[in-house]
């Protein structure tokens, strides 16, 4: 890691706008790859390279979307003005939203004022990386690419590992 301590002004913008720029990219690649394994469905596994394990991923199902009351005095007028019925006790929250659909269809479709809907979400997955496994795999290669793009920062110290990269054919 860069000693931030040693940088003047400049070469800090300088090293948070590259940040920010690998930051974006690799978000990008992250999405992809976790888009890329969800749609390839299984029960999930390891993630290896060079012959270790660095990081085990799961499936996530996706959700449908769903209707919620987010405003009940405004959802209780609504449904009086409509002729509904209201339930003073409430209801369990599974009978809660098929009552909601309920509703929802019998006013055409209808969505009620205090009423929206929430998105769901696509299928994913999640990862869980072994945070030993990726600083013996990683080392300082973030940092020694930063230093090659922004000339000028001081000289890092210590004895620099192998380039992890390299193993993996990149």
């Amino acid at each position: 890691m860069l000693d931030l301590d040693r940088l003047d002004t400049a070469q800090t913008a300088a090293l948070l706008a590259v940040a920010h720029a690998y930051k974006e990219r690799f978000a990008a690649l992250e999405k992809a790859a976790r888009d890329e394994l969800a749609g390839r469905g299984g029960q999930g596994g390891t993630a290896v390279i060079d012959g270790r394990t660095v990081g085990r991923w799961s499936p996530i199902g996706g959700t449908a979307d769903r209707t919620v009351i987010t405003d009940p005095v405004r959802f209780g007028a609504w449904l009086d003005a409509h002729g509904f019925e209201t339930v003073s006790a409430p209801l369990p929250p599974a009978n809660a939203a098929v009552r909601l659909d309920q509703i929802i269809e019998d006013a055409g479709g209808e969505l009620p004022d205090g009423v929206t809907v929430r998105a769901g979400h696509a299928p994913t997955v999640r990862v869980k990386t072994d945070p030993d496994a990726m600083d013996a795999l990683l080392g300082d290669t973030d940092t020694r690419e930063v230093e090659r793009l922004l000339p000028g920062l001081p000289e890092p110290t210590g004895e620099e590992p192998p380039d992890p990269f390299q193993a993996m054919g990149l």
